[in-house]
């Protein structure tokens, strides 16, 4: 006589070995579903803060720069190739034009001083008609692709007087 004995145990653990494998891949999808994502969102965020902070960084130099300019007791004149006047501070204005709201921007630089002389010392009369002597230095620079020059300029009449004063006293 044959018994035949049939058992469900071996079907049962390849069913629960398939629901684990299952399961713990399903976790591990859901794990980087949800953590790449997160970690894409934190650096795109981290680098957005650096942007930010990097701007305001530029605003507040640009800021500084802005009130160093206004405030500088040299005259400092921007032109660019052609000799052109693009930008001015209130003491160049002052000293090649006697007020300080004179608008120099437009106006070529040879009214004043030849552009290519590097260094060099200008006699002149001033805003109220009195000799003026003015030390200017010449230098280039870029901004952005853009070639411009950068005169800077000082009143040395008092010095040249004083000297003056000297030589005769001397002599």
């Amino acid at each position: 006589e044959v018994v035949v004995e049939r058992s469900t145990r071996p079907i049962l653990n390849v069913a629960l070995l398939i629901a684990f494998a299952s399961l713990s891949l399903g976790a591990a999808t859901f794990a980087a579903l949800v953590t790449f994502p997160l970690r894409a969102l934190r650096s795109t965020i981290a680098a957005v803060r650096r942007e930010e902070s990097q701007a305001r960084a530029r605003v507040q130099a640009e800021e500084n720069l802005r009130v160093v300019f206004e405030h500088a007791v040299e005259g400092i004149l921007m032109f660019d190739d052609a000799g052109r006047i693009v930008a001015s501070n209130p003491s160049a204005q002052r000293l090649l034009g006697g007020g300080d709201h004179l608008q120099l921007d437009g106006l070529l630089v040879e009214r004043w001083f030849d552009p290519g002389c590097g260094s060099c010392e200008v006699d002149g009369a001033g805003p109220d008609g009195a000799k003026l002597s003015l030390d200017v230095t010449v230098t280039a620079s870029t901004a952005g692709e853009q070639k411009q020059w950068v005169a800077i300029i000082r009143d040395i009449t008092e010095q040249r007087q004083h000297e003056r004063r000297l030589a005769e006293l001397a002599n």
